[in-house]
């Protein structure tokens, strides 16, 4: 359950450094930014054999990102260690992977101008908005499963600016946690 119980590790390292910092701010805004997602091979893998290679983490990381709509990889490692998880930022990328890969979880960037790598985040698949579900996640309100195809549709596009609001905000909710404020 969304409990501000479950994120009482705030001594923990969560692997800050402050002698290496950007000379730009990760989530400013700049007019020159797409979203993109790379594409993703379909995974015929049911559901049951999938969840046989889940563990509590895996679980944990579609809780957050359940809860907090998107997230980078760096939130999701801070999430998991303020709910005591033991876990390593390299060993986070390889979960991460292996949920893109099962469709649990989906990956876009945020490129800037012609570059080709950007800002990486996450958000729920239809699988994994199935596993949240079920373990009865509270959701962000603005958290709902729309297939690319209803998106398309619908017209709905999330831009870059919408997204890193997000980010930012979730950043802020990061750091009251880890400050050991009190959320209901």
């Amino acid at each position: 359950l969304n409990s501000a119980a479950n994120y009482t590790n705030v001594f923990a390292d969560f692997g800050i450094n402050p002698d290496i910092l950007p000379n730009r701010a990760v989530f400013a805004v700049d007019g020159y930014e797409r979203v993109c997602r790379p594409e993703v091979p379909y995974d015929p893998t049911p559901m049951a054999k999938i969840q046989t290679h889940l563990d509590e983490v895996d679980y944990a990381i579609i809780e957050e990102i359940a809860r907090s709509k998107y997230l980078v990889s760096f939130q999701i490692f801070q999430f998991l260690v303020l709910r005591g998880f033991s876990v390593k930022r390299t060993g986070i990328r390889n979960r991460l992977n292996k949920m893109i890969k099962y469709r649990l979880i989906r990956e876009f960037e945020i490129l800037r101008g012609d570059s080709e790598t950007g800002l990486r985040f996450y958000e729920l698949d239809y699988r994994g908005f199935q596993i949240a579900r079920e373990q009865d996640v509270v959701f962000h309100m603005g958290n709902r499963f729309l297939s690319d195809r209803k998106k398309e549709e619908a017209g709905f596009e999330e831009d870059a600016v919408a997204v890193k609001r997000i980010l930012a905000a979730n950043m802020v909710i990061l750091g009251l946690l880890r400050n050991g404020a009190v959320m209901d």
